[in-house]
């Protein structure tokens, strides 16, 4: 087995003018071509959403990544079948030889996927690049501090996602309906749990770059549930995983209960982050300056 590298989800969360994650995590994705590595042709295939299973455009670096996979799983297949139906019958009688054929075979089928490892690693790395491309691109300063006086948009912005989320998810399942069209079992699981794994950590740093008030809040909320449903869909059996999603929606309630509440907030640990973590989130609402009076004299460092 062969692991890819992944960044953490649990604390301390990156700064935002740290590029890549610099920190490794303990779900690491696992590879094996002893699993079922392609779907069969003839199969039908389930994708998580309801777009139809295929190598979308907006999914092109993981759809190369798992072309040159599926060449190089055809090898890999086409070598087994020629040395146990071609070699080991001319050295079946030699047990020496049959077990120096065996490991030979062994060592070569371990590298090949070391490097099938290192194309898959570099499709995501692509994806992911480009999923937070595409957030930066839509997601606007007035999504999080909008006009609290309208009405209208307070009544429906806990019911809205924003534009940057809606775009972001659908470039995920775009990436998800790729590799369920072209992987199955233990290794489109693996690969799906390094998605939603690695996006984590984007997604925390993205929310480092913006002020929040109530109302934006409120959509944050709402983006903060549908990032952690569709992640979900990818992978319903990890409740890692699961967990830190839903520790990121509860992240929102730092932008949305009262100041005094917030020292309770930070205390109770429902967060999963560093007391020092809760107090950088905290500096990022609009009120800051009326929060800090609450924690004047406590024992929180302001940051």
């Amino acid at each position: 087995r062969h692991h890819l590298k992944s960044t953490s989800l649990s604390s301390p969360v990156p700064h935002p003018n740290q590029h890549k994650p610099a920190h490794k995590s303990n779900l690491a994705m696992e590879f094996s071509l002893s699993n079922p590595f392609f779907a069969d042709p003839h199969a039908t295939v389930t994708p998580p959403s309801s777009v139809p299973a295929k190598i979308p455009e907006a999914a092109a670096g993981i759809g190369l990544a798992l072309q040159a996979l599926r060449v190089g799983s055809r090898t890999v297949v086409m070598l087994n079948d020629a040395v146990r139906t071609k070699v080991l019958p001319l050295v079946e009688c030699a047990s020496e030889r049959c077990s120096a054929c065996m490991a030979a075979l062994n060592g070569v089928t371990e590298r090949l996927e070391g490097q099938m490892v290192g194309v898959l690693d570099a499709g995501i790395h692509f994806e992911l690049a480009a999923v937070e491309q595409v957030m930066i691109a839509h997601q606007i300063r007035n999504d999080f501090e909008p006009n609290e006086d309208d009405e209208f948009a307070f009544a429906q912005g806990e019911h809205r996602s924003t534009p940057a989320c809606t775009a972001v998810i659908q470039r995920l399942n775009s990436i998800a309906d790729a590799a369920c069209e072209a992987m199955q079992g233990a290794n489109v699981i693996s690969l799906l749990r390094e998605l939603g794994s690695q996006f984590h950590a984007i997604l925390l740093l993205h929310l480092q770059k913006f002020k929040f008030n109530t109302l934006g809040a409120l959509r944050l909320k709402r983006d903060l549930t549908e990032y952690s449903e569709a992640v979900e869909r990818f992978d319903h059996k990890s409740p890692k995983l699961r967990a830190r999603y839903n520790a990121l929606c509860a992240l929102a309630n730092l932008f949305i209960v009262a100041p005094a509440s917030l020292p309770a907030l930070v205390d109770d640990g429902s967060l999963q982050l560093t007391q020092e973590d809760c107090m950088k989130f905290i500096a990022q609402r609009t009120d800051y300056e009326a929060v800090k009076s609450v924690f004047a004299g406590s024992a929180f460092a302001l940051p």
